[in-house]
C-alpha cells in the first residue's frame, strides 16, 4: 500500500544549498570551501536570497581549492609574525613551538605561500616525518603546525584549518600491548630502591626519595618551598615549578598549568617524617648562620643553593650508574612512573593515582602506567583461589546459590568498613 501522507517538512534545493521548513521559519544550508554554513530565515524567499549571497561571496573570495585568494605572504614571513604573538606563553612552551617550527615546519614550507597550503600538503608532510621520527613527536609537531595554521584562519587566509582531518600515525606500545615500563623500578626492585635511599650518602637522595614517594615532577620538586608544606594537615600544595627562563638564562618560578595545580593529602607519613628531618636540619643551619635560604626551598644542593634541573638529571644518572641492579635507562622522570605502577599494584584507586600525578584524566594514567605486572597477576590468582575455596566440593546448585549470597553480603560489609 502506497503511503499518501504528506511529509512533515519540505526540502528544496537551490543550487548548492538546501532549504527546509522548520515550523514558522526556514532553515537554509550551503557548502562553501568544504564547510557547511547553516542559517535561519523568516521566509523561503529570504533563504534563497541568503544562499545566493553566500555562494557569490564564496566565488569572489575563494579560489577553487577552498582557500582565500592567494596572499603574497610566505610561511616563513607569517611564522615570524605568529611567533611574536606568543609572548604570554611560558618560555619553555614558547621554546618548544620555536624548536618545532624551525627544525621541522619551516624546512618543508618556508618559501610556500601561506594561503596555498592544503590538507593534502599537511598529510604529505606527516608521511615524510614518519621516515624520521616517532608517532608521539609527529603529533606534537602537527599540533604546533595546526596552531600556526589557525593563525592563518583568523587572518582570513583560510576558511578552514588545513590541518583538520589529517591522519596521524598511531603510537604503538611494546609487544603484547603493555606500556613501556623499562625505565621503572617495580615489585621487589621498588622496595629495594626506597630502602636503599635510607642509607645512601648521595647529597640528592632526599629528592630521589621524595620523587618516588610523591610522583612530583622534578621541576615541581626543586621549586617546592616550605610555605607549600602543611605539617598539620599533612598536605602539600603543588602549584608552581622552578624552571630555566631561556631568554634571561635565569631560573624563575613558573605556574604549573591550571589543570595540574593540586593540593595532595595522600602522601604517606614517612614522607612528612622525612620533610620534618630536612626542615629541622635547615633550621639549625639558619640559626647558626651557616645557611640563608631566604626563598625557603625544601631541597638544596650540596652547596646549599637551589638545585638546577640539569644538575639533578646528571646526578641521578650518576646514581643509577653506580647501581647496575636498576634499569640503566632510568631517568628521574621515571620515579613518577614507578610510583604510579606501585600504587596500582597495591590497589590504590586509579582516580586517586591520576589526581596525585596531576594528569588531565584517569584514562591517560591507566594507559600509561597500569599494566598486568607479575605481582598483580599473582594477587589476582590468589583471589580466585580464595574465592573457589569458599565453594569447595559443593555440587548442589541451590546450596551454591545460598552460599553466593552470603559471600556477596560479606564482601559488601567489608567494602563499607573499608570506606569508613
Amino acid at each position: 500500500m502506497v503511503d499518501t501522507r504528506k511529509p512533515t517538512h519540505t526540502r528544496k534545493r537551490n543550487h548548492a544549498g538546501n532549504i527546509r521548513k522548520r515550523g514558522n521559519s526556514f532553515e537554509g544550508s550551503v557548502m562553501v570551501g568544504g564547510r557547511r554554513i547553516t542559517f535561519t530565515a523568516k521566509s523561503e524567499a529570504e533563504a534563497k536570497t541568503r544562499i545566493t549571497q553566500i555562494v557569490q561571496t564564496a566565488k569572489t573570495s575563494f579560489g577553487l581549492n577552498g582557500n582565500y585568494k592567494l596572499s603574497a605572504a610566505t610561511v616563513q614571513e607569517l611564522a615570524k609574525e605568529w611567533l611574536g604573538t606568543l609572548s604570554d606563553l611560558a618560555s619553555r612552551t614558547r621554546g618548544g613551538y620555536e624548536r618545532d617550527m624551525y627544525n621541522y615546519i619551516l624546512p618543508a614550507f618556508s618559501t610556500r605561500l601561506m594561503s596555498s597550503i592544503t590538507t593534502a600538503d599537511v598529510q604529505k608532510f606527516v608521511e615524510e616525518l614518519k621516515q624520521e621520527i616517532g608517532p608521539k613527536t609527529i603529533k606534537n609537531i602537527v599540533s604546533v603546525f595546526s596552531t600556526f595554521l589557525g593563525y592563518g584562519v583568523r587572518n582570513n587566509l583560510f576558511l578552514v584549518n588545513p590541518a583538520d582531518g589529517v591522519k596521524l600515525p598511531k603510537a604503538h606500545n611494546r609487544a603484547g600491548g603493555d606500556p613501556d615500563l623499562s625505565g621503572q623500578v617495580m615489585g621487589d626492585d621498588y622496595i629495594f630502591f626506597v630502602n636503599l635511599l635510607q642509607r645512601e650518602r648521595d647529597p640528592y637522595k632526599d629528592v630521589y626519595y621524595f620523587g618516588i614517594n610523591t610522583a612530583m615532577r622534578h621541576c615541581e620538586m626543586i621549586g617546592l618551598t616550605w610555605d607549600r608544606v602543611n605539617f598539620e594537615n599533612h598536605s602539600i600544595r603543588i602549584d608552581r615549578q622552578y624552571m630555566l627562563d631561556r631568554e634571561t638564562g635565569k631560573y624563575i618560578f613558573a605556574p604549573v598549568k591550571y589543570k595540574y595545580a593540586r593540593t595532595i593529602y595522600g602522601f604517606s607519613q614517612k614522607v612528612f617524617d622525612r620533610l620534618r628531618m630536612i626542615k629541622d636540619e635547615q633550621d639549625k643551619k639558619i640559626e647558626s648562620g651557616k645557611l640563608k635560604n631566604d626563598i625557603g626551598f625544601v631541597f638544596l644542593g650540596n652547596d646549599d643553593t637551589h638545585i638546577k634541573s640539569t644538575t639533578l638529571n646528571e646526578k641521578f644518572r650518576e646514581f643509577i650508574s653506580l647501581h647496575p641492579e636498576f634499569p640503566q635507562n632510568m631517568r628521574i622522570h621515571d620515579l613518577r612512573g614507578s610510583f604510579a605502577t606501585h600504587a596500582f599494584e597495591i590497589g590504590v584507586p586509579a582516580k586517586v593515582v591520576s589526581f596525585i600525578l596531576g594528569h588531565r584524566n584517569v584514562e591517560f594514567t591507566i594507559n600509561h602506567y597500569m599494566t598486568a605486572s607479575m605481582r598483580a597477576q599473582l594477587t589476582s590468582a590468589q583471589m580466585q583461589d580464595d574465592d573457589l575455596d569458599k565453594f569447595r566440593d559443593m555440587l548442589d546448585r541451590e546450596d551454591i546459590k545460598a552460599k553466593m549470597k552470603d559471600v556477596i553480603m560479606e564482601r559488601s560489609k567489608n567494602y563499607e568498613n573499608e570506606s569508613l
